[in-house]
């Protein structure tokens, strides 16, 4: 009994562990498309950045630790 319990909850630790994982990386990904999206608005649109600028941005973004 108790060894059926402890591998239940082991089983809970890790399919909640991927949720989260997966969870962080869609998280990630959506941040990417918007970044990018406020990008080409001030590259095209406002024309506020050059194309030099806005790829030293990214560039830099990416280099940000993601917990």
């Amino acid at each position: 009994m108790n060894k059926e319990c402890t591998l239940k909850k082991s089983f809970v630790v890790k399919a909640v562990t991927f949720l989260q994982k997966i969870h962080v990386a869609l998280l990630n990904f959506i941040n990417a498309i918007l970044y990018w999206l406020g990008l080409v608005n001030r590259l095209f649109i406002d024309h506020t950045i050059d194309s030099t600028t806005a790829l030293s941005l990214y560039t830099s973004q990416l280099a940000v630790e993601v917990p």
